[in-house]
């Protein structure tokens, strides 16, 4: 931030996440956690989501009516859970 005709550090603090598998940390509020089944015996995909435009923040119901996910569950936390089947 500039201050008074000079560049200060301006210091923030960490964005809110929450963990999508078991390493992938998707930001509360703008991104989902989409995991994918594949019923070809492969395992799960996990992949943090930006939300669609118009869904700010993102929830389960403008989820079901952009990208039709099978489940969407929504946590106390803040986070957002999309399901997929197949594949």
């Amino acid at each position: 931030m500039c201050v008074e005709g000079t560049w200060q550090n301006l210091e923030v603090g960490p964005l809110p996440c929450f963990t999508c598998g078991k390493t992938t940390q998707c930001v509360v509020g703008e991104q989902y956690c989409r995991i994918v089944n594949d019923d070809t015996g492969m395992p799960p995909s996990f992949d943090c989501i930006d939300a669609p435009a118009g869904c700010d923040p993102v929830a389960c119901s403008c989820l079901e009516a952009t990208v039709h996910p099978n489940e969407c569950v929504e946590g106390e936390d803040g986070a957002v859970v999309a399901t997929y089947y197949g594949g």
